[in-house]
């Protein structure tokens, strides 16, 4: 059977934490996590079938790209599409193998954090320096979390991070993605950080909604690759006892996706 084209998203999850350990401390444990904080969503796991074809097996939720195990009473599927503050722990003994393809899976071109799922491609961000994604997450109690706004006025993006939890949070870092206007395009980022944020506090910054790279060079009409728009808030923390992967679409805090400047308008 020949490999496939596109690499699995737990193949990318290894790469990502390799490049992260490699230029810091070693990853700690996850045996203190006892609070997880992303976006809820179905996953399924795609079988590949040869001949193009796949089938998607498995579905399950995840808060970013981690399993959860729902404890008893808890139904994550009210939680589905919204951010959510889930408290339980981790098993570390605990996998989840892949079935197995059956066929060559889909040649696709695509960028190094492009996870391709059934319903559409999602982006893979890396957590804060020294954090260790789990495999899963066991989950006592689930409840949506409320925390966290964004609104825009002109050219300007204002974020409120408030933290809800029962315990301060440490190494809070805002993170604004940007996606370029052009074809296969390229990424750009802005961080505001906070060395510790107590509980029921609030932190704020303030980010533009386009972005130019500098090349020092005139493009040729049709081939400006400078412009970037603003697509998406990430959060992180070193902290030990909470856990964040949370990547948000601006689309659903501010209701649209921003655009990309006109042409004309040089913005």
């Amino acid at each position: 059977m020949k490999m496939s084209h596109v690499l699995s998203w737990v193949a990318l999850l290894s790469i990502f934490s390799a490049t992260a350990w490699a230029a810091g401390p070693p990853p700690r444990s996850t045996s203190e996590v006892r609070y997880l904080l992303g976006r809820v969503s179905e996953q399924y796991v795609q079988v590949c079938l040869g001949d193009q074809n796949e089938e998607w097996v498995d579905p399950h939720f995840e808060a970013g790209f981690v399993r959860l195990i729902p404890g008893a009473g808890v139904n994550l599927a009210t939680l589905a599409g919204k951010l959510a503050l889930l408290e339980g722990r981790v098993d570390p003994n605990r996998h989840f193998p892949h079935p197995g393809h059956k066929g060559d899976c889909p040649g696709r071109q695509a960028r190094m954090d492009w996870i391709f799922a059934k319903r559409g491609v999602r982006l893979l961000r890396s957590l804060a320096q020294g954090v260790i994604r789990p495999e899963s997450f066991n989950i006592a109690k689930a409840k949506s979390f409320t925390g966290l706004s964004v609104t825009r006025k002109g050219d300007r993006l204002k974020v409120r991070f408030t933290n809800t939890l029962p315990l301060a949070l440490s190494d809070v870092e805002l993170l604004m993605h940007y996606e370029g206007c052009y074809g296969k395009p390229g990424t750009m980022v802005q961080s505001k950080s906070f060395a510790n944020l107590l509980t029921g506090k609030t932190v704020g910054a303030e980010f533009p909604v386009h972005l130019r790279r500098e090349s020092g060079k005139n493009p040729r009409p049709g081939h400006d690759r400078s412009r970037h728009v603003a697509y998406s808030l990430q959060i992180l923390s070193k902290d030990k006892v909470a856990l964040f992967d949370l990547d948000i679409p601006l689309r659903q805090l501010l209701g649209q996706r921003p655009a990309c400047p006109d042409r004309q308008g040089r913005k």
